[in-house]
């Protein structure tokens, strides 16, 4: 989570960017592996997720092939259910490790 941990109010615009993360990376995913279904994950899925996938800003630079951007789209529709289709009610999951290294001086804060 986020902490202000001083005792002054901090005001940030409406969807300011509080983090980045920039990866290169290459798909390998054998989830459907032995799958039957001729379909592609994204041609499965319900129409309430479908409008979530089409929601999904991938590639905002430009700078996939379309066969990758493909890729990507497969790759989300495959996990789908990973992402809360109502964000204000999301799952929950113990399954993710995050570790940030922080500034020197900096205390970590649970929320």
């Amino acid at each position: 989570g986020l902490a202000n941990l001083s005792e002054k109010s901090i005001t940030l615009p409406h969807m300011q960017a509080l983090a980045s993360l920039h990866v290169r990376f290459k798909i390998h995913d054998g989830y459907d592996a032995g799958d039957e279904d001729p379909r592609k994950p994204s041609e499965k899925l319900t129409a309430e997720k479908l409008e979530m996938l089409d929601s999904a800003v991938i590639d905002p630079n430009d700078e996939l092939t379309s066969a990758q951007k493909d890729q990507v789209r497969q790759l989300l529709a495959r996990r789908i259910n990973a992402f809360a289709l109502n964000p204000k009610s999301p799952s929950h999951t113990h399954l993710v490790e995050v570790e940030l290294p922080l500034n020197p001086g900096v205390v970590p804060v649970g929320v």
